[in-house]
């Protein structure tokens, strides 16, 4: 857990007005107890490895109420393969892994979301979005 992306969080969430929609937690995601909790839950799993992806997920899936979403956030890799590697190791020296849009599928069937997909990524971020619904 990185204190100052909890920061810049609050001061996102502060400027948009959304402080009554959106509880930030300084917790350790394999350590969540929650149940029924939640609508959305976020994941970005680049900060993670796999031994966390396989904890957290059963936790995450509980957490959400009925009909609520499981949002795992990815980095594309680039087209270009030494590109792909520079990506890739710059997510693993950051103490993350590099799953694929694949893994990350099997991981939310596995704890039972439906509606799984991969989002088509929108615009020039290098972001990618697997979802599944509770």
């Amino acid at each position: 857990m990185w204190g100052a992306s909890l920061e810049m969080a609050a001061a996102s969430i502060r400027a948009a007005g959304l402080g009554d929609r959106i509880t930030l937690r300084d917790q350790d995601v394999a350590a969540l107890d929650d149940s029924d909790a939640y609508d959305c839950a976020w994941l970005p799993t680049f900060f993670v490895t796999e031994p966390v992806l396989e904890a957290a997920m059963p936790r995450l899936h509980r957490a959400l109420r009925r009909g609520g979403w499981l949002v795992l956030g990815r980095m594309a890799s680039p087209p270009d393969p030494l590109a792909q590697a520079v990506s890739t190791l710059r997510t693993i020296r950051g103490g993350g892994a590099d799953f694929d849009a694949k893994r990350l599928v099997t991981a939310l069937e596995a704890v039972g979301c439906t509606s799984v997909r991969v989002v088509p990524r929108q615009g020039p971020a290098p972001m990618e979005y697997v979802i599944g619904r509770r």
